[in-house]
């Protein structure tokens, strides 16, 4: 068992060591002056009891948002798809900078957003 004080020595460095739990594996990490004195101050605060608390919490952010951002991906894959198969069945038309500015004014005014009927383009 690790009393405090071996804790507190163990932040104190660069490199910090995170005693494993009963079944975790047990890694080191070695981490910037700021990083680890942003652990050492969660934990001094007293929002966290252990380096291991902290970590474990950021990383569960981390795969969070990994898996956010991998959905995000597939989403932009799947719509590139869509897109290249159209291009590809020739459902695409040309437009024109002053077409899509239309269109999305069409689209505004008749949703009821209370967009200005027309807008001068000289």
């Amino acid at each position: 068992m690790m009393i405090r004080s071996q804790r507190r020595a163990y932040m104190s460095l660069p490199t910090c060591y995170f005693p494993p739990m009963d079944s975790d594996e047990r890694i080191t990490v070695t981490l910037t002056d700021d990083m680890a004195q942003a652990i050492r101050g969660a934990i001094e605060s007293g929002d966290y009891v252990s380096g291991s608390d902290v970590m474990r919490e950021a990383l569960q952010v981390w795969m969070q948002s990994r898996g956010m951002q991998e959905s995000e991906i597939q989403a932009l894959r799947s719509d590139l798809l869509e897109g290249m198969g159209d291009i590809q069945a020739g459902r695409v038309r040309d437009y024109s900078a002053d077409d899509i500015i239309s269109l999305g004014e069409q689209r505004l005014r008749s949703s009821g957003s209370g967009y200005p009927k027309q807008r001068d383009r000289t």
